[in-house]
């Protein structure tokens, strides 16, 4: 939900796996995408910390690949 919110109409958030999820972005270029992996991942720490019941640690890599 967090992630499908943060994005643009355009995009597509998806579960990939588990734990593991992606988000295509159009007409978008590499910069654009890490700056918004950069904020989600803010959004997700933020979410965490406000639903944790003592010490929780949430962890998110990202990646950036685009056509060339």
């Amino acid at each position: 939900r967090i992630i499908a919110e943060g994005v643009r109409q355009s995009d597509l958030a998806a579960r990939y796996g588990g734990d593991e999820f992606l988000v295509l972005m159009p007409q978008t270029g590499s910069e654009t995408a890490a700056q918004v992996a950069q904020r989600l991942a803010a959004v997700v720490h933020r979410q965490a910390a406000l639903g944790a019941k003592g010490s929780v640690r949430v962890g998110m890599a990202s990646g950036t690949a685009g056509l060339g």
